[in-house]
């Protein structure tokens, strides 16, 4: 179980740093992990707990949660019984035989078989990429192995040559599939969900296509490189020549900005994705609690204001100045009181509650998945736990990288509860689903309001002369990351990250193991 939690992290833009998590759903019905993440920040960047609140965290953070992909091999998609493409096979089979217009009936029975056909469409699309991206990495770890010549030769053409006959073979099968779902099925839905996924589906081939071509031109064997960087030319060509033939919008002209094909990309990927994503219903926790612990409070200085109104009462009497000026302090005291309680009580509700609980539902919402629940705070360095820092001085000298500059410490906890039996309980149209992935954006841009310019220059002298050297000004976020799992399968993990800043963005991003 070391491995159960996989994080990765990388730049989605310039100004937005992506944390994608993948939860595997354990065997007990309940699956439950922290993430503990320390985000350690140069306090010249003033990111501290009166400049940046929690609320404008959380106005920087864009969540995603999604089903994992389901992997499955280039070479089974026609095989394994959980492909979505034999599951599509299976569902135009049970369709029956094209009625007149007038004897058509749209029975519920149907309506959930074009539910299930949609479905399988658009997993199609995500089962198929994630089997290309799998095929690559294989391909690239065969070039790169430091085996004999001839052998890992001999390796890399044969796996080219499978790859490519194996997704002819594959959108064969599928466009034959949509062939016959156009005789069957003659519905305008059902067509068009087709014709999305089917052009989603060419411009994954294309761009598959593309990187193996740019895989093969920087192989040294030129031999191998006269050998296929024809073909798979050819082949892309192939299929663009398709998407003109059916006339998908989607393609690229070289001589144009290309906003229309930009547009269209991202929105077959978010079409298909769709099958995927989940709805997240986001609320403060503990309001009910709140509210009481605020009444008690409020009650409490109550009391007291009676109390002192009562004693000077019946030793002064009603209509006198002594009782008006213990009124008077009365309500003084009693509006500190209940501010004081007030904030005492928030004080406590802080260290046992979160600040969100955000509900996972299928999109649909008729099927409740689980919740996480979202904490951030500043910490103080004694409060780090010691393994934490270890892990974040690891490599580097403990005095020079974190006295000197000094460091403000962000502390963002997120605890997963998953169902795994309400999981189990979703029809995919294709593999059964083995886990979730969070997805985790965080906009930058609040860490370079207070940045140097990202260049500098200096001095220096060689062979008696003065000169200037140019000096590339980097702040570092160092993110260390704590999983635990609870229950029967226990474990703990720390991962660390460093990210490099200027005031132009991020620069790179670095994990240490």
């Amino acid at each position: 179980m070391e491995e159960a939690i996989r994080q990765r992290v990388r730049a989605h833009d310039k100004y937005q740093v992506e944390f994608k998590l993948d939860y595997p759903l354990l065997p007990q019905r309940r699956t439950r992990y922290q993430i503990t993440t320390y985000i350690f920040v140069p306090s010249s960047l003033a990111i501290r707990s009166d400049t940046y609140s929690k609320t404008e965290f959380y106005r920087d953070v864009q969540n995603y949660v999604r089903l994992q992909t389901p992997l499955v091999p280039l070479h089974e998609l026609r095989c394994a019984t959980d492909s979505p493409l034999l599951r599509l096979q299976q569902l135009v089979d049970s369709l029956p035989a094209p009625q007149p217009r007038y004897a058509q009936q749209y029975t519920p029975h149907q309506q959930s078989v074009d539910r299930q056909i949609v479905n399988c469409l658009k997993f199609m699309r995500t089962v198929l990429r994630s089997s290309l991206r799998l095929e690559l990495r294989l391909i690239r770890r065969i070039e790169r192995q430091r085996i004999d010549t001839a052998a890992r030769v001999t390796q890399f053409r044969t796996m080219i040559t499978n790859a490519i006959q194996e997704l002819h073979a594959i959108l064969d099968h599928f466009r034959e599939l949509g062939a016959q779902l156009r005789r069957l099925r003659n519905d305008p839905q059902i067509q068009h969900a087709y014709r999305l996924a089917d052009e989603s589906i060419s411009l994954v081939v294309e761009e598959f296509l593309v990187n193996l071509f740019r895989l093969v031109s920087q192989t040294p064997e030129s031999t191998v490189r006269a050998e296929f960087e024809q073909q798979i030319e050819a082949e892309i060509e192939a299929e663009i020549a398709y998407r003109q033939r059916v006339r998908y919008p989607a393609l690229l002209h070289p001589d144009s900005d290309n906003e229309l094909f930009l547009n269209r990309a991202s929105t077959l990927k978010k079409y298909a994705s769709s099958v995927l994503y989940l709805s997240l219903t986001i609320h403060r926790e503990g309001t009910a609690l709140e509210h009481v612990l605020f009444a008690l409070a409020a009650g409490l200085s109550m009391i007291f204001a009676t109390v002192v109104a009562f004693y000077f009462q019946g030793r002064y009497g009603y209509f006198t100045f002594p009782v008006f000026a213990a009124l008077v302090v009365g309500y003084m005291f009693k509006d500190r009181i209940k501010e004081t309680g007030r904030t005492l009580f928030a004080h406590v509700l802080r260290r046992f509650l979160f600040d969100r609980r955000v509900t996972i539902r299928t999109l649909d919402g008729k099927r409740r998945l689980g919740f996480l629940r979202e904490k951030v705070t500043f910490v103080e360095n004694g409060a780090i736990p010691a393994n934490v820092l270890a892990v974040r001085n690891r490599r580097f000298s403990p005095e020079l990288d974190v006295a000197s500059s000094g460091e403000n410490v962000i502390c963002y906890t997120k605890e997963v509860v998953l169902h795994a039996d309400a999981f189990r309980q979703i029809a995919t149209g294709g593999p059964a689903i083995a886990g979730v992935n969070d997805i985790m954006r965080h906009d930058i841009r609040p860490y370079l309001r207070k940045m140097d310019d990202p260049y500098e220059r200096r001095y220096y002298v060689k062979d008696g002369k003065l000169s200037l050297a140019r000096c590339h000004r980097v702040y570092y976020l160092n993110v260390v990351t704590l999983y635990t799992s609870e229950g029967k399968h226990h474990f703990q993990r720390l991962e660390r990250t460093r990210i490099a800043l200027t005031r132009k963005g991020i620069e790179r991003i670095e994990q240490f193991a």
